[in-house]
């Protein structure tokens, strides 16, 4: 058993370090050994120790070579830094120094620059200050031109509030085939600036056309019993009219309005009407007394003083019972209704020329017309309007036929020989050759009737000129028309 073990103590390979020196022969100093399993499980404890001792020892050693290389390269590397932050830093040195150098020459610069800037905000303030003035001036200008835009749309008051003033532009649907206005054309600018005078006396147009609030309270309003209009020059189309209107006192219960048409360019008298209007109820449709309420809040702008000196309307006279031209079958549309509820007077004056015959429509003009509004006509009515020449006029032998009755066909028989009628639809452009001669002067007596009852509603007087074609006493020529 012995010399088993033996070899394994003479190899010194994994001998523990105690036992490397001692000899084999010194009984003294030999170990006891364990039975064989026991030393074999030391022996093998002690090789894996030794082993593990010897790879720390290892690691120490290349860590610790590590470390002295990082070092070596860390202070190599912090060198070169620090060279680098020296030099940035005598670099920045050297720019204060140079800042520091050029404080004195920016001071000197600014100092000089100082009054230079002042100066400029001096300047840039005056132009601000002008720039808002002129801005302030400009929208005040803005402010008057819209003032006087609205004033021009909707007329302004004259002086003491006496006559009120507006401008009108004509337009092309309110021209004939001539190219100039009608008298239907003033018709309709008096009665736009009448309810605009209203409105701007009373605030407000109220339900009726150019009612007062007491007249409302009352249920009153507006009718025209009589209308004259004087026509000197008739305007063409683009032309600006101005016209002045004003209201009076006639009589005990009526009032009196005028009014007066000027070109504006030239500032001639173009046209010139006066009307008379009562006030009747809203539902009897009876003329009624003017209440006092309403007399005292009419009284601040109805005045004694009129634009026309004279009355121009005269009495028109009654119509022969067998006129001369007659157009039936006259239907009110409902357009032709305004607010009132009853047709508009402008509607009246349209009927009434239905009647004259086209040869006078063209070659003739109006230079006045006389109205008498006896009835009132609803859209329920069928009219009749009737034309007859006065005593003055001689008609043609073509128009010139017997009385059969109410009525005549006599345009109906002319246009049997070529000759122009208006009741047949001829127009008179077509048939030169059989228009009668033109005269200085004609007048005509209208009148308009209910069918249903012969009724009459407008009684009405026209007189007529040569249009200025027509004035050397020639027939109209169409190879010369200048329509």
């Amino acid at each position: 058993m012995q010399l088993a073990v033996l070899p394994r103590v003479n190899l010194k390979v994994t001998a523990p370090t105690a036992y490397q020196g001692r000899k084999v022969d010194d009984e003294n100093a030999k170990p006891k050994f364990a039975p064989s399993s026991i030393f074999l499980r030391k022996d093998m404890f002690a090789q894996k120790r030794l082993t593990k001792k010897s790879e720390t020892e290892l690691s120490r050693k290349s860590v610790t070579v590590t470390n002295q290389a990082l070092k070596t390269n860390d202070s190599t590397s912090y060198g070169s830094k620090l060279n680098g932050a020296a030099n940035i830093s005598e670099e920045k040195l050297n720019g204060a120094h140079g800042v520091a150098e050029s404080i004195p020459f920016f001071t000197k610069a600014l100092r000089n620059a100082i009054p230079l800037i002042l100066a400029g905000t001096k300047t840039l303030e005056k132009k601000i200050h002008d720039v808002t003035k002129s801005a302030e001036e400009m929208a005040n200008e803005i402010t008057k031109k819209r003032k006087l835009l609205v004033e021009t749309l909707r007329g302004s008051f004259l002086k003491d509030n006496s006559v009120y003033r507006q401008m009108f532009v004509i337009r092309s649907y309110e021209v004939g085939f001539d190219k100039m206005a009608s008298i239907e054309t003033f018709a309709n600018l008096f009665q736009e600036i009448a309810l605009n005078h209203a409105s701007g006396i009373f605030d407000s147009m109220g339900d009726a056309m150019g009612s007062s609030h007491a007249m409302m309270k009352h249920r009153l309003i507006w009718v025209i019993t009589r209308l004259h209009i004087q026509v000197d020059c008739y305007p063409l189309s683009g032309d600006v009219v101005e016209i002045d209107t004003c209201m009076g006192w006639s009589g005990k219960n009526g009032v009196r309005r005028d009014y007066i048409v000027r070109d504006y360019n030239s500032g001639h008298v173009l046209c010139s009407s006066t009307s008379s209007l009562v006030i009747i109820n809203r539902d009897t449709r009876r003329i009624s007394k003017i209440p006092d309420d309403v007399r005292e809040e009419l009284s601040s702008y109805l005045f004694d003083t009129y634009l026309l000196k004279d009355d121009l309307s005269q009495p028109t006279g009654r119509m022969d019972e067998c006129p001369l031209y007659i157009q039936k079958d006259l239907v009110p549309r409902l357009h032709d209704i305004d607010s009132n509820r009853h047709v508009n007077n402008v509607k009246y004056i349209q009927w009434l020329l239905e009647s004259v015959p086209q040869h006078v429509l063209v070659a003739y003009e109006l230079t006045s017309m006389t109205l008498e509004f006896r009835k009132e006509s609803s859209d329920q009515d069928i009219i009749t309007s009737m034309a007859h020449p006065c005593s003055s006029f001689t008609p043609s032998v073509s128009e010139a036929s017997g009385c059969n009755g109410a009525s005549r066909k006599s345009p109906q028989l002319a246009s049997e020989n070529c000759a122009s009628s208006h009741l047949s639809k001829q127009p008179a452009l077509n048939c030169e050759a059989a228009l009668p001669a033109i005269q200085e002067h004609l007048q005509y007596m209208h009148s308009l009737r209910r069918q249903s009852d012969g009724r009459e509603i407008v009684r009405g007087k026209t007189n007529w000129r040569p249009k200025h074609r027509f004035c050397s006493g020639k027939i109209y020529d169409s190879a010369s028309r200048s329509v």
